[in-house]
């Protein structure tokens, strides 16, 4: 294995050895992590303390491979990322820390499956180029080794979720009420660790309404918001920033206080009219108008708009 680049020994002018010294000490210490028990200045001075230098000299022995490992560093490494054939990539650079052999290893933390993992390397073998695949939404644990020491930051957690699993409690409304609060549940439990987001928005003034996102227990979430105009809105929900399926929704918001009925000679009896007539009178189709009498429908022919 090679060592660590340093300056040519032979090229250092022997009338500098205090600067020669601590040029040595401060890279013995930022990269094999070898403490400075004494000072340059010491180190140089025939009369110093040799059971010091003994003791200072020792930590070369224990901290050297380490310390080289700890020279490597991942990049590009995500704390989340996509489960599924969607390919999760990083880069291992080892430019700092010689030669020697490079490992990763992924695994699954609640059972300890292993995870397949490509690795293309360099033809200096200071690059590594890391590549694999979550199947499963879980956590699992990445740790690369040098040498079979870890290298820095390592090992790390991973979390592996699929917003395609967000699923509606049940069915989101397509009508609603201005100034009436509509509220709904959402099941996360099986798309795995991430955060959930929501943002109601007026698609015609780009505006964003207030809309409150509660966490009830470890896999659901409550959402409600309070629709202030009538037209359409659009709620936008994502679970680790990838939109869930179907998102963005378009809701229609109505206001039955400004609906009016008109009477006609025909009338007959219809169930849920009401309800129907406000999503009818707002599609602006031609329907039936239907309003309420006592505990009896009535209506007639009107052409809504």
């Amino acid at each position: 294995m090679t060592c660590l680049p340093l300056p040519n020994h032979a090229s250092l002018p022997k009338s500098r050895a205090l600067q020669n010294c601590t040029t040595a000490m401060d890279l013995a210490e930022e990269r094999l992590g070898v403490a400075k028990l004494l000072s340059p200045a010491d180190l140089t001075d025939p009369k110093v303390d040799q059971l010091l230098v003994m003791t200072y000299v020792t930590q070369y022995q224990t901290a050297t491979l380490q310390a080289l490992a700890k020279q490597c560093r991942a990049v590009g490494l995500p704390l989340s990322a996509r489960a599924g054939n969607v390919p999760v990539k990083f880069r291992i650079d080892a430019s700092g820390s010689g030669t020697g052999k490079v490992d990763a290893y992924i695994t699954r933390q609640k059972d300890g499956t292993s995870v397949s993992v490509s690795m293309i390397t360099s033809e200096d073998e200071k690059m590594h180029d890391v590549s694999f695949c979550v199947e499963d939404v879980g956590v699992y644990e990445v740790d690369v080794k040098l040498n079979d020491d870890s290298i820095a930051g390592m090992p790390r957690e991973l979390s592996a979720y699929d917003a395609s699993k967000v699923i509606f409690v049940a069915p989101l409304a397509q009508v609603i009420f201005v100034n009436e609060t509509c509220q709904f549940s959402i099941d996360v439990s099986k798309a795995g660790p991430g955060s959930l987001e929501m943002e109601v928005v007026d698609p015609e003034t780009s505006l964003a309404l207030k809309a409150d996102l509660q966490e009830v227990g470890d896999a659901n979430y409550e959402a409600t918001f309070t629709p202030t105009v009538v037209g359409k809105i659009s709620v936008r929900l994502s679970w680790e920033g990838d939109s869930i399926p179907g998102s963005p929704f378009g809701i229609s918001v109505c206001d039955p206080t400004k609906v009016r009925a008109y009477g006609g000679a025909s009338m007959r009896r219809r169930q849920n009219g009401s309800a129907h007539f406000f999503q009818c009178i707002y599609r602006g189709r031609r329907r039936r108008e239907v309003g309420r009498r006592g505990n009896r429908l009535s209506g007639g022919d009107k052409e809504s708009g």
